[in-house]
């Protein structure tokens, strides 16, 4: 969540054209990274191969679980109701935003949720690049960009106070 949290706010210093700000955020990113690349455990990667492989087991049963019914999904929390047939999963979610939303609203739903996002987003840029509201766009990217980053290994967007900041951010886009 960190690095999502990072790399969102220097896109959105960036997309603010606040060039001084993004390049001291980048340079304190860059020497707060080789300190701790230099500090023993300053990074934490002990365990990482195991959390690895049980996210790769989750993502496995939620493809699956897809398989099943790739057109429309099949329906809200579904991954709870297809990890329950394995003895090994006991998550409820898939840890992993894509895989999550293909289990759940097949390939009809993701294009969907797609199709109103490239709108969405392509209001907030055309407001952007006329100059009239680059702090919507820059907050715009930058929290999808949170969100997206983060929900590679995670479904954050599924708590109700993130969904409902996102959906009040998205909403005040034009459309």
């Amino acid at each position: 969540a960190m690095v999502a949290a990072v790399a969102s706010a220097l896109v959105l210093t960036l997309l603010l054209r606040n060039t001084k700000a993004f390049l001291i955020g980048l340079s304190v990113c860059v020497i707060a990274g080789v300190g701790m690349l230099m500090v023993p455990g300053a990074l934490r990667l002990t365990g990482m191969q195991a959390e690895l492989h049980t996210r790769t087991l989750l993502w496995k049963v939620a493809l699956e679980g897809f398989l099943q019914s790739p057109l429309v999904g099949q329906g809200a929390w579904a991954f709870a109701r297809v990890a329950a047939a394995s003895p090994v999963i006991v998550e409820v979610h898939a840890h992993n935003l894509l895989f999550e939303l293909l289990l759940s609203s097949g390939v009809l739903g993701v294009s969907m949720i797609g199709l109103y996002f490239y709108h969405n987003h392509k209001s907030a840029y055309q407001l952007y690049k006329a100059k009239k509201d680059d702090g919507l766009m820059a907050l715009l990217v930058s929290v999808t960009m949170a969100l997206g980053l983060h929900g590679l290994m995670d479904v954050t967007i599924f708590a109700p106070q993130a969904a409902l900041f996102f959906m009040m951010i998205c909403s005040v886009s034009g459309l």
